[in-house]
């Protein structure tokens, strides 16, 4: 394997289990349930501080809340490892629901490192080629995060899921907008609270909201004009949609076209 991508890869096998029966190790699963809490107390750093002073020792100075986060998981850890047998996964069902939702939450922390390191590359490339960091967003980052879901899409239709193919473009943007926006928001207005948080204006903002609008209010009409069929024409009228609104954000960031605003 590549060296460089070792302690990654180590990393990854120390918080992610993998239960599959093939795949199976003991170790590696009491090193996950053992680690993983830590991994997944660490990463949300933002809403609790690690250093906070607990219960006293002895010596009449509080632990910080990490040490016990480790002390109980490196327990648990090792409970686990008393108990599971060393060549195939636990029968319980409760115990392998509950590594599968270990894998898949420690899996989105994952994720949401790697999207951090993304966001963090991107602006460093925009400050250095002097590229705005809007540029890259409706550009680099939107392709990015997108072409999974198109790949995944494209397949499940080929495969005579249409439906499937068409409820997941929807139900996947109308999760990161809910759910993505609105739990960041949520995040951030508690940390600030009593106080609001002032989104900062930027002229792409309301145009992405125009035309996502647009795009949503006619699929619903050329939808339900063709009998609830998803025709042609109106598929080169959504890449069409698209291509505008590409146009109009990057020449909107390049100030060719201007729009004021006034707060």
């Amino acid at each position: 394997k590549n060296f460089a991508w070792a302690p990654v890869d180590l990393l990854r096998r120390l918080t992610v289990p993998m239960v599959e029966e093939e795949q199976w190790d003991k170790f590696w699963v009491s090193c996950c349930v053992a680690c993983g809490p830590v991994f997944l107390f660490l990463n949300c750093a933002g809403l609790v501080d690690p250093a906070t002073p607990v219960f006293p020792h002895m010596t009449g100075r509080y632990l910080p809340l990490w040490l016990l986060v480790l002390g109980q998981s490196c327990a648990l850890g090792t409970a686990f490892y008393n108990v599971s047998d060393h060549d195939a996964p636990p029968t319980q069902r409760w115990i392998h629901f509950s590594l599968m939702g270990l894998a898949f939450v420690t899996s989105i922390a994952w994720i949401s490192i790697f999207a951090n390191e993304l966001l963090g590359c991107l602006n460093a490339i925009g400050m250095i080629m002097g590229i705005s960091p809007t540029i890259l967003g409706v550009t680099v980052l939107a392709w990015g995060n997108s072409v999974g879901d198109l790949v995944a899409d494209v397949v499940i239709a080929r495969a005579g899921q249409p439906k499937m193919a068409v409820a997941g473009c929807y139900a996947g943007p109308m999760f990161n907008m809910l759910i993505g926006l609105g739990l960041a928001l949520a995040i951030k207005t508690t940390n600030i609270y009593p106080n609001g948080y002032k989104l900062p204006y930027h002229p792409n903002v309301p145009i992405s909201f125009g035309f996502l609008f647009a795009c949503l209010l006619g699929s619903l009409a050329a939808v339900a004009l063709s009998r609830f069929r998803i025709t042609r024409p109106w598929g080169v009228c959504l890449i069409t949609l698209y291509v505008l609104f590409m146009a109009v954000s990057i020449l909107v960031e390049l100030q060719w076209i201007r729009l004021d605003y006034h707060a």
